[in-house]
C-alpha cells in the first residue's frame, strides 16, 4: 500500500537532506508538469546526485535538483516551492517525493529502485 505525506515547510531541510544521504546515485524519473506546457520529462533515467535547499541569499528558498554522472549532470531548478509531498510503502521504500510550484505546476521524482527511509516516516516538526 502507497502512504502519501505532506512534508510541512519547518521540515523540508531535514527531508531532502535525508533524500541527499539515502537517495544518492539511485536512479530516477523526473516530470514537470505546468499549465502552459503539459507533462515535460526532464530525465527518463539519470542517478540521483544532489537534491539541495538554499538557505540564503536572493535564491533562499530554491530546491535544487542535480541529475546524471560526474562526466554528464543536469541541473533543475525550482525557484518558488510551495508544497512537498512523499510516497512511501509499508515497507518505508520512498517511492517517489513531489514539489509543488507556486504557479501551479509540479516537479515529480519517481525512484526506479527506491531507498529505504531510515527510522521510519515523520512529518511532524
Amino acid at each position: 500500500m502507497l502512504h502519501t505525506h505532506e512534508v510541512p515547510r519547518e521540515r523540508w531541510q531535514h527531508y531532502l537532506a535525508l533524500f541527499d544521504q539515502l537517495a544518492l546515485d539511485h536512479l530516477v524519473r523526473v516530470e514537470v508538469e505546468t499549465w502552459e506546457l503539459g507533462d515535460q520529462e526532464i530525465t527518463t533515467l539519470a542517478p540521483l546526485r544532489l537534491v539541495e535547499l538554499e538557505q540564503k541569499g536572493s535564491d533562499a528558498g530554491e530546491i535544487t535538483l542535480t541529475l546524471g554522472t560526474d562526466g554528464e549532470s543536469l541541473e533543475h531548478r525550482i525557484a518558488h516551492p510551495s508544497r512537498m509531498w512523499i510516497a512511501h510503502d509499508d515497507a518505508a521504500l520512498l517511492q517517489w517525493f513531489a514539489i509543488d510550484h507556486d504557479d501551479g505546476g509540479k516537479t515529480l521524482v519517481q525512484f526506479v529502485m527506491p531507498p529505504m527511509l531510515s527510522g521510519g516516516v515523520s512529518t511532524h516538526a
